[in-house]
C-alpha cells in the first residue's frame, strides 16, 4: 500500500508540471483521472490511459506504445475508428475537432515485473517522424510523446516523470524560411 501512494504521489506532483508547460503531446497515465505516470509493475494486469493532452484542436493522432517487455493483452477506446495496436503502431480519428485534455485509449498489459525506474513511452509510429496529430484544418502536425515510470522508486530520475520530450522539428532550409517572407 505504501508504494502504491508513494507512486500516486510523484505522479499527482510531476503531472502538474507537464500540464504546467502547456505542450500538446499523447501522454500515459496509470489513473482516469491522469494524475499519476507511476506504473507499479509486480507480474500482474497493468491498465495504461492514454490521453491527448493540451489540444489546441485535434481530429485525429497517430503513434505508438513502448513497454519494459509487457505483453499486450488488448485495447478499448471511446472512439470508433482505431486502426492499428498500440505496440505496432495506432491511428485515431476523434470524428470531431476536439480541444483540452481527453482520454484516447485504455490497454491492457500483462506486467513482466519490470526493474524500477523503466519507462513507458508513446513513440512515433513506423514510418514517421515524430507522433503525429492532425488540427482541425486537417494539417499534419509533430507533438510531444510523453512518458511515465515503472517502479518508480528514490532512485529514479525523477525529473523527467510524466513530461513530455522536446518535439522534434522538420528539417528546412534558410531559402525555404527566407520565402516565406518574400
Amino acid at each position: 500500500m505504501k508504494r502504491i501512494l508513494e507512486i500516486a504521489l510523484f505522479g499527482i506532483i510531476w503531472a502538474g508540471m507537464a500540464f504546467a508547460q502547456g505542450d500538446e503531446a499523447i501522454m500515459v497515465f496509470s489513473d482516469l483521472g491522469a494524475l499519476s505516470c507511476g506504473f507499479p509493475d509486480v507480474g500482474s494486469l497493468v491498465q495504461v490511459y492514454v490521453f491527448h493532452v493540451n489540444s489546441p484542436g485535434a481530429t485525429a493522432s497517430e503513434w505508438m506504445i513502448e513497454t519494459p517487455g509487457w505483453t499486450y493483452l488488448g485495447n478499448s477506446s471511446p472512439f470508433p475508428f482505431v486502426i492499428g495496436t498500440p505496440p505496432t503502431g495506432v491511428s485515431i480519428s476523434y470524428e470531431a475537432c476536439l480541444t483540452g485534455k481527453f482520454k484516447l485509449m485504455t490497454i491492457n498489459f500483462l506486467g513482466s515485473a519490470a526493474p524500477n525506474c523503466s519507462f513507458i513511452t508513446i513513440e512515433p509510429a513506423p514510418g514517421n517522424n515524430g507522433v503525429r496529430a492532425v488540427d482541425c484544418a486537417e494539417h499534419s502536425r509533430i507533438i510531444g510523446g510523453g512518458r511515465g515510470v515503472v517502479n518508480p522508486d528514490y532512485t529514479c530520475n525523477t525529473w523527467s516523470w510524466c513530461l513530455p520530450p522536446i518535439v522534434p522539428v522538420e528539417q528546412t532550409s534558410w531559402g525555404q524560411i527566407k520565402a516565406l517572407y518574400k
